[in-house]
């Protein structure tokens, strides 16, 4: 596609030039377009992989469009009589979705005033699986990024890894959530499980597998704990909160992890993670290990006093109220007052 395109740019120095980059303090994003009408299975699955290689550059944002008609272009002249109009929507253009009928009608009649709400034929790639990509691309790194790049140093070809987990998902759900789906703490449930599924079968070094699992682990929280109610008059976790214990330390991941490179073995770390969900969002907050035996502690059944007691062996009394308190403020206990 380079050549097609006239880019030129040499696949091969990205993904060493991006690590020279950040180990000299150069920060940058990424972006890739999809969908172009020559674009075959090779091409896509040789951008896909390279966007999740490029995710191991901490801090870095990526970002991912389908490709469409711009007037004037010399695609949109190219395929003009080729290009075709339908509900799925893009960044560029929403094509039709969200106007009336009276507006979609005009865009239908005159595309060459509204070519953007249009696509390119796609000749190998199913249009539908493009705005899967997308979607997911889009989504998934903020909620599982650290998965995303351990799961890649055992699969060759990514793009055969989405596949199979939008038919895992099903089309109905991706179809009605879109983006959206993978901001929410439904999404981090189902991928870790389809993760261990779609791998456990997989031959793979001991300690890729050690490592891999690791890293589900630390996204692991079961969801009657994240949906907990209490009605306890005790220090007890918010609504929406738990905390978990990982063997992996996401915070010692190293900064460049190169795949081709064996794992470190800082990153073997016993940690404890806050899950949080919040308006049907999920973060995950890696927090020390005293404050996690504290917030385990508030469980709804236990007084303030009982769990400065239990903590003191570690932590002073005042630290442990410390402890509460700070995370009271955050919301993520509720303390209420004993009768």
């Amino acid at each position: 596609m380079q050549r097609q395109i006239r880019k030129n740019i040499d696949l091969d120095k990205v993904l060493p030039t991006a690590f020279e980059c950040a180990k000299n303090g150069i920060s940058f994003n990424y972006g890739v377009i999809i969908g172009f009408p020559e674009e075959r299975y090779e091409d896509l699955r040789d951008t896909i992989n390279l966007m999740v290689d490029l995710l191991s550059v901490q801090e870095t944002l990526p970002a991912i469009g389908i490709l469409s008609p711009l007037g004037g272009t010399e695609y949109s002249q190219k395929y003009s009589a080729e290009l075709q109009l339908d509900t799925i929507p893009t960044k560029v253009a929403f094509q039709g979705s969200e106007y009336r009928k009276d507006e979609f009608d005009l865009i239908q009649e005159y595309p060459s005033v509204f070519p953007e709400f249009y696509h390119f034929p796609s000749k190998s790639i199913p249009r539908e699986e493009l705005k899967y990509l997308e979607d997911f691309f889009t989504g998934a790194h903020q909620r599982v990024r650290f998965a995303l790049v351990a799961i890649r140093r055992v699969v060759p070809d990514f793009l055969a890894f989405c596949r199979d987990w939008f038919a895992y998902v099903g089309r109905a759900k991706l179809n009605r959530a879109r983006a959206g789906y993978y901001t929410t703490w439904q999404f981090k449930e189902e991928f870790v499980s389809f993760c261990r599924e779609h791998l456990a079968g997989k031959v793979m070094e001991s300690g890729e597998r050690r490592f891999i699992e690791g890293v589900l682990q630390c996204y692991d929280g079961p969801l009657d704990a994240l949906r907990r109610q209490s009605s306890s008059e005790m220090p007890v976790l918010a609504s929406g909160v738990a905390v978990r214990h990982a063997p992996i330390s996401l915070r010692r991941f190293p900064l460049f992890l190169d795949r081709r490179l064996p794992i470190p073995e800082e990153v073997f770390k016993e940690v404890a993670y806050l899950h949080v969900v919040k308006d049907d969002k999920f973060k995950m907050i890696e927090i020390p290990e005293l404050a996690a035996r504290v917030l385990d502690a508030c469980n709804g059944k236990n007084p303030e006093l009982k769990i400065i007691e239990e903590c003191s062996s570690d932590l002073t009394p005042p630290d442990v109220s410390a402890v509460i308190t700070h995370y009271s403020r955050l919301g993520i206990v509720q303390t209420r007052v004993l009768q």
